[in-house]
């Protein structure tokens, strides 16, 4: 039996659209990177669906970012530049 999503999910689903929006990244554009349709991109970045670990390190790859970006909470006033854009960094870095 699936397990549902649940929070961390949305954490990693939130992470995935904050990113991609921060490399300026269409769903489509995203899913064509990793052999995805934009549905499922859509669909994790909703938390509807879970993302397996494999699949969460070719977003990571196709977006350049650390995997552990994507479930770590974005809550502090840190900040990192990709390339040349602000994006907020987790406590723990």
């Amino acid at each position: 039996m699936m397990r549902r999503a649940n929070e961390i999910d949305g954490i990693i689903g939130a992470n995935l659209r904050f990113y991609r929006l921060m490399r300026e990244m269409t769903q489509e554009q995203l899913g064509l990177a990793v052999g995805l349709s934009f549905q499922q991109i859509q669909k994790y970045e909703k938390a509807l669906n879970r993302v397996a670990v494999s699949t969460l390190l070719d977003i990571s790859k196709a977006l350049d970012i650390p995997m552990v970006l994507f479930w770590t909470e974005r809550q502090s006033a840190q900040s990192v530049t990709l390339e040349g854009r602000e994006a907020q960094l987790p406590d723990a870095f």
